[in-house]
Formats: C-alpha cells, structure tokens, sequence
C-alpha cells in the first residue's frame, strides 16, 4: 500500500517541482505505513531525476514486479493465473516480489485469488512491505 501522488501523470514528463507537487498534494500511507511511492504507469521509476526528487521528499520509489491487469478488468481467475503463471506483461511473481492491484478495482473474489496464487508458488505475503 502506497501513495500513488495526486493527479495520476507520468511523472518523467513533469519537473522537479511539478513532481513535488504530485508528491505532496496526493494520499499519504497511514502513521506507521511505509513510506512507498509508485509513479503512475510506472513512468520515471527508473529514472534518477524522478528517483531523486521522490526521495527528497521523503518516500523510496516503488516499481511492481507482477501486473495482475486489474485496471484492465481481468478476472480473478487471470489475476491468480498472472501471479501464479505469468502473462505477456510480467513474469509469475517470485520471493521480493510487488503484486500490483487497484483500490479502485478491489473485489475479495481478486485478491482471494491473488492470496491462492502466492501460496501456490510457496510464498508467503509480507504485511511489514506493504506486500
């Protein structure tokens, strides 16, 4: 569980203070959260300019390893599958590993599904993570 800035933009296409702005102006986690932040669609999480400015204020940048397609309307059926099997967009999810799902699109159906699929492959959820 993260924060995910205010206004949803591809973050490698705004300026330091454009992107300080997203940062504070977005849902923070709760008291004693993680301090986690995933740019939107993924834009500028590699890059160090992006990096950098996230960090300056005060959050670690965050990248998901496994894509469930949740945003996209995939069933439980193939969120449990991508996690467990992979899909054209991400590897099946492995030890460290950040499942990516929406709030927005939460059903206990997807994320019991998710649930099985990480137990399946012999892992276990780690709440301290965020994960």
């Amino acid at each position: 569980i993260e924060d995910h800035t205010r206004d949803h933009l591809a973050m490698n296409d705004l300026s330091d203070s454009q992107i300080h702005e997203q940062i504070v102006g977005g849902p923070h986690p709760t008291v004693g959260a993680p301090l986690l932040l995933r740019p939107p669609y993924g834009a500028g999480a590699e890059a160090a300019r992006v990096v950098d400015r996230i960090a300056a204020d005060g959050y670690a940048t965050c990248r998901w390893t496994v894509d469930t397609r949740d945003w996209a309307g995939a069933t439980p059926a193939q969120m449990g599958e991508a996690v467990r099997s992979g899909n054209p967009f991400s590897p099946p999810v492995a030890a460290g590993g950040v499942i990516l799902m929406h709030a927005n699109h939460f059903t206990a159906a997807k994320l019991q599904a998710v649930i099985d699929a990480v137990h399946a492959r012999g892992l276990t959820l780690d709440a301290r993570t965020g994960g």
